[in-house]
């Protein structure tokens, strides 16, 4: 399984970020949730692993749609956090454009025979 993971501490502002970006986003799970899904009597420790997508926010903003008001809290909520990382996606500005850094795992149990 492949799927957002994000800090336990930037989920609220994290998943308020992604309601205004898509109005069909419930919420994204943190790290220890995603690992926690696997845990059964059936299935060993999953092996797990992460890699980081290097995201420009007004492509983002572009290929997602949300409501320009939206759109522009967003670019405001984002701008704000760089240097202090409240969203959990350690935004920054690169010549002169803000970009983001969004987390994903990689879950794979391991059934018992």
């Amino acid at each position: 399984m492949a799927d957002v993971g994000i800090d336990a501490t930037c989920s609220e502002q994290f998943n308020y970020i992604e309601k205004l970006r898509d109005s069909s986003h419930v919420r994204a799970l943190t790290v220890a949730e995603l690992g926690a899904m696997f845990v059964r009597d059936d299935l060993v420790d999953s092996e797990q692993a992460g890699y980081v997508v290097d995201v420009g926010l007004e492509k983002q903003l572009a290929v997602s749609f949300p409501k320009e008001e939206d759109a522009m809290k967003i670019r405001k909520l984002i701008t704000e956090d760089v240097g202090i990382n409240n969203t959990g996606t350690n935004p920054r500005v690169e010549n002169g454009e803000v970009s983001t850094l969004i987390q994903f795992r990689f879950l794979r149990p391991t059934k018992i025979a």
